[in-house]
């Protein structure tokens, strides 16, 4: 069961025209779309139908088109006011204002690539369930699902709140008398997380087969002994992950805050 939301008020369209990394003006989401990339890269999309689901101000809905040959895309968003912002562009992707009942209108297996950048944690539960049954049915056989999420195992190396919250959920453990939390690095987070280790079985559960994953937003050191603000996020610059030797790849799956998941639809 999805875990409830802290912090700020996630319903609404209006709060996700305002997030930074909503819009390409920040480093953060710059280093999010060469991941995305990274996921795209494999897959041939020259006069390819494609959805961007939560596409926000429509700049990685452009790429879809642009940079990988795309013939016809749709956007979909919650915010009119960031398809405004996609729609001043004056390209010919279809923008459409909505979630997951947008999906309704495409036809089944019409599609060949579904992209969602951050945006499938914030649905409710119903929602979530509705989005995978959806891409399914669209999707052709083949067809390719490209997702990002916060990486729930980052919690681990955060060493603060949240990783206190990891060791009760999921061992069950309690480790709060392991050390004195400073509250003044306990900003407010968004439990809105996925754990890379456990994503394929449940895109499993869906029809879907995991065929690879990227990781993104590397951290040299857990945040709270980072000298920069939290409110940093967007304007610092991130190394990329790419290309770390095989013996160290391993350490990004708990040092980014970030991973993008490719799957397939299964025949």
């Amino acid at each position: 069961m999805k875990r409830p939301v802290i912090g700020l008020d996630t319903a609404g369209a209006d709060f996700w025209a305002d997030r930074p990394y909503r819009t390409t003006d920040s480093t953060y989401h710059a280093h999010r779309l060469r991941a995305f990339h990274r996921l795209l890269a494999s897959i041939d999309l020259q006069g390819a139908i494609c959805v961007d689901f939560g596409c926000g101000d429509g700049v990685f809905t452009e790429h879809l088109v642009t940079m990988f040959g795309a013939a016809h895309v749709i956007g979909i968003d919650p915010s009119e006011r960031l398809l405004q912002t996609a729609r001043a562009r004056g390209s010919s992707i279809a923008y459409t204002p909505g979630s997951v009942e947008a999906m309704a209108e495409i036809p089944s297996a019409s599609v060949h690539c579904i992209t969602a950048l951050n945006v499938l944690a914030y649905l409710s539960d119903a929602e979530e369930t509705a989005f995978y049954l959806a891409a399914h049915r669209i999707l052709r056989e083949g067809g390719a699902l490209i997702v990002s999420h916060s990486n729930r195992l980052f919690d681990l190396y955060a060493c603060n709140r949240l990783t206190v919250e990891f060791f009760r959920d999921e061992f069950g453990t309690d480790i709060r008398a392991l050390a004195d939390w400073p509250p003044d690095r306990q900003a407010a987070h968004y439990r809105v997380r996925e754990n890379p280790l456990q994503y394929s079985a449940k895109l499993a559960r869906y029809g879907f087969r995991e065929v690879q994953q990227e990781f993104a937003h590397y951290h040299a050191v857990p945040p709270g002994l980072s000298p920069e603000p939290d409110s940093a996020i967007d304007k610092q610059p991130y190394q990329d992950t790419w290309d770390w030797p095989a013996e160290d790849a391993w350490k990004l799956r708990f040092m980014c805050s970030m991973f993008g998941s490719r799957s397939v639809v299964r025949p």
